[in-house]
């Protein structure tokens, strides 16, 4: 039983380094992506951050705007998660 929770142990150990590299290149990518954004649209960019601040600090309380931006908020996950995923490779 020991062996057997040592492997899955170092199994673990080994897919939580693989998905924090994961994340920290994702950020790093999202992080240039924001940052070429705000070098060539500043004014998109002020507007874009000042509206996401009204909503998120409650200047919109509706349950209408609340679902919408939970289903926005799932769909954005979405794309990132599949954005950023290890595509599958043909082994032939």
């Amino acid at each position: 039983m020991s062996r057997r929770a040592s492997r899955r142990s170092r199994s673990l150990r080994t897919d939580v380094a693989r998905i924090r590299t994961q994340v920290s290149d994702a950020s790093r990518t999202v992080e240039r992506a924001l940052r070429a954004t705000v070098a060539e649209q500043p004014v998109l960019a002020v507007g874009a951050a000042a509206g996401v601040g009204f909503l998120l600090g409650g200047g919109m309380r509706s349950k209408t705007v609340t679902l919408l931006l939970g289903v926005g908020a799932r769909m954005a996950c979405a794309d990132v998660a599949q954005e950023f995923s290890p595509q599958p490779r043909n082994e032939e």
